[in-house]
C-alpha cells in the first residue's frame, strides 16, 4: 500500500468509524455502509496487529438518541429531559425500572433500563431496547425527537447476512420459541418469541456486555443491548 492509498484508507476510516459508533450510519442502507466500515477496520486491525479478523463489536457503541448504554451522563432524568416522560415501567427480568417510548416517525418502540427504582442522577443506563414490537401505551409514549432505526450498528429490518458483516459470528444461537415453551415465563420477559424467534447472542462482558439481535422471517425485528445478561 503506498502513501496515497494509505492516506485515503485512513479518512475512510475515520469517517466510517465515526459514524458507527454515533449511530449516525445511513438508516436506509440496510447494512451496506456498516460493512465497509468493518472491512475497512478489518484493514486497519490487519496492519497494525498483523491480524485478519474484521472488527466487531467492540469497535460499536450502544447508543441512541445520543445516550449510551453506560454512560454516567445517561441518567434516567437527563433522558426524560430529552426525550419526554415516556412511560416508567418495571419489568419481571429488569434490574431496575424502564423509560418506554414509541417513535412514530420509525414506528418502532425502545426501552430504556435503569439500574435500581428510584429516580436519580446517579442511576447508571444498564441496556437499550430497540424492537418492532409494542413495549408499553403508545398514548403516552410519544418522543420529542426521532430515535432512527439502528442499535450497536444494527438497524431493524437487516438480514441475517447484514448482521454477520457487522457484528461477525455470535457467540451462539438461541432458539425463542424452543425456550418459551420450555419455560412459559420467559413470555413475560425480553427473552419472549415476541421479539423474534431466532436470536444471535454476542457475548461482551469484560467490554461492552451482551448484543441479542432477534429475527423474524429472516430480518431484524428487535436489538437489545444489555451490561448483564
Amino acid at each position: 500500500m503506498n502513501a496515497s492509498e494509505y492516506a485515503k484508507l485512513s479518512r475512510s476510516w475515520r469517517g466510517l468509524r465515526g459514524s458507527a459508533l454515533d449511530g449516525k450510519v445511513d438508516q436506509n442502507c440496510h447494512g451496506t455502509a456498516q460493512r465497509n466500515a468493518s472491512k475497512i477496520v478489518g484493514v486497519f486491525l490487519a496492519l497494525f496487529s498483523g491480524s485478519s479478523c474484521i472488527a466487531t463489536q467492540a469497535e460499536i457503541k450502544a447508543c441512541l438518541a445520543g445516550f449510551c448504554v453506560g454512560d454516567v451522563h445517561a441518567t434516567e432524568k437527563a433522558i426524560a429531559k430529552k426525550l419526554g416522560v415516556g412511560v416508567r415501567v418495571h419489568r419481571p427480568d429488569d434490574v431496575g425500572v424502564s423509560r418506554c417510548y414509541f417513535d412514530p416517525a420509525s414506528k418502532l418502540w425502545v426501552d430504556f433500563t435503569f439500574a435500581g427504582k428510584e429516580e436519580s442522577r446517579g442511576r447508571e443506563l444498564r441496556s437499550i431496547m430497540l424492537s418492532e414490537q409494542q413495549l408499553c401505551d403508545s398514548l403516552k409514549a410519544s418522543l420529542k425527537v426521532d430515535i432512527g432505526r439502528q442499535l450497536t450498528g444494527i438497524s431493524i429490518a437487516m438480514t441475517e447476512e447484514d448482521v454477520l458483516s457487522v457484528l461477525g459470528q455470535p457467540a451462539r444461537i438461541d432458539d425463542a420459541k424452543e425456550r418459551e415453551e420450555r419455560k412459559p415465563a420467559v413470555a413475560d420477559t425480553r427473552y419472549s418469541m415476541k421479539f423474534g424467534d431466532r436470536v444471535y447472542v454476542y457475548e461482551k462482558p469484560a467490554e461492552l456486555g451482551f448484543t441479542f439481535v432477534f429475527f423474524k422471517n429472516g430480518r431484524v425485528r428487535t436489538v437489545w443491548h444489555s451490561r448483564s445478561e
